[in-house]
């Protein structure tokens, strides 16, 4: 199954793909998952505020690390709408590198347009950050300690969140 398909179940109004969480759970366990989750929430205000900084100040090296990080973490994170405007920013900055554009615009058109996508993307940002807060609140409810002989508990969920089974469950044999 692919993530990015629209029948996949979401979190946050199609912000998250459940797909990707389960299968992030059962790649790297519930702990790590969480672990993920709440940095990627964390580094928001960094990532966005890095962003806003390139592109005020027309750094195209800075502006193009800032965007390729927010979209590489994003659709890590299954955040594929967040990760989608991570790359349109990732394409007008480059843009930005070139002296003049094909449309005849300037070369200040796509810096511009950049700043018009900030403002979008800080909405975006927000929600999508909030739907991975709920969603790390979710699997942390679903998450329970099951005893190991001689050692401590480790946890492990008890639903893949939203219902979807991980991959593994899912085939055929």
């Amino acid at each position: 199954m692919d993530p990015r398909d629209p029948g996949t179940p979401p979190y946050g109004d199609a912000l998250v793909s459940a797909a990707v969480v389960g299968e992030l759970v059962e790649t790297v366990g519930p702990e790590a998952a969480l672990a993920f989750f709440e940095r990627f929430a964390a580094l928001w205000p960094v990532r966005r505020e890095r962003l806003r900084g390139a592109i005020g100040r027309r750094d195209v090296t800075a502006g193009l690390d800032a965007a390729l990080s927010l979209k590489s973490g994003a659709c890590m994170a299954g955040a594929f709408t967040l990760a989608g405007a991570g790359d349109r920013l990732h394409a007008l900055i480059g843009r930005g590198a070139a002296p003049t554009t094909a449309t005849g615009l300037g070369p200040d058109a796509p810096w511009a347009d950049a700043e018009a996508l900030m403002a979008e993307l800080d909405v975006l940002g927000e929600r999508t950050v909030s739907a991975l807060r709920g969603l790390a609140g979710d699997l942390r409810a679903r998450t329970v300690e099951v005893p190991a002989l001689g050692g401590p508990a480790p946890a492990v969920p008890l639903l893949a969140p939203t219902g979807v089974l991980p991959r593994s469950l899912g085939r055929a044999s």
